[in-house]
C-alpha cells in the first residue's frame, strides 16, 4: 500500500501496482456532499470543458457520466485500494452509509415507536420495505434487521451485530413483540 499526496494535507491509500500510473497526476482533495472527501483531477474534453475524474472511478475503470456506481465498502473515500472498491448498485450504495448522527437507538435501521409502544425496525431496498417489523425488546429488532439485511445483501450486509454474521441459529432468538 502507497500514499499519494493530495491537497488540503490528506492523502489516498492506493495499491503499490496503482501508485506509479496514478502518481503521474496530480490529485485534489475535494470535499462533496458536506463533508466527505474524495481524491480527484480535473481533465479537459475535447470541446475545451471541464471534466471531474475521481480516482476511485478511473481505477475501477468507469468513465464520466455512465451511469455506473462506483463504492467504497469501508467507507473511507481515501482508501482507493483495489479490495475496497466495487461497482454497486444505487440500492447497494445508499446502504452503504454510515448509521445517522440522528439515530437514537444506536442500531442500524431501529427506531422507537411511541404509538406502538415498541421498538420497530424496517429494511427497504430501491425504496421499497422488504422487512417492517415491531418487538418489545431493542436488541431483538436490531437481529431482526440483521436477519433481514443479511438474507438480501449476504457478505455486503452492514450488521448490527456483525460477528452473528452466517452463524447457523444466530437469528432463532428473534421474537415478535406486541
Amino acid at each position: 500500500m502507497k500514499e499519494i499526496l493530495l491537497t488540503q494535507g490528506k492523502v489516498a491509500l492506493v495499491d503499490d501496482e496503482d501508485y506509479g500510473w496514478l502518481n503521474q497526476w496530480n490529485w485534489q482533495s475535494v470535499c462533496r456532499y458536506g463533508k466527505v472527501f474524495y481524491a480527484i483531477r480535473t481533465i479537459w474534453s475535447p470541446i475545451g470543458t471541464r471534466i471531474p475524474c475521481l480516482m476511485h472511478r478511473e481505477i475501477l475503470g468507469l468513465v464520466y457520466k455512465d451511469g455506473i456506481i462506483g463504492d467504497h465498502i469501508n467507507r473511507n473515500t481515501l482508501d482507493n485500494r483495489r479490495r475496497n472498491l466495487r461497482t454497486a448498485s444505487p440500492s447497494l450504495s445508499a446502504y452503504n452509509r454510515s448509521i445517522k448522527s440522528t439515530n437514537k437507538s444506536g442500531y442500524r435501521s431501529v427506531y422507537w415507536h411511541k404509538a406502538m409502544n415498541a421498538w420497530c425496525t424496517q429494511f427497504c431496498v430501491n425504496k421499497v420495505i422488504i422487512f417492517n417489523d415491531h418487538y418489545l425488546n431493542i436488541e431483538e429488532a436490531a437481529l431482526a434487521y440483521d436477519k433481514a439485511a443479511y438474507e438480501y445483501y449476504g457478505k455486503d450486509a452492514l450488521l448490527n451485530f456483525p460477528m452473528l454474521a452466517g452463524k447457523i441459529g444466530a437469528y432463532d432468538a428473534v421474537r415478535k413483540g406486541g
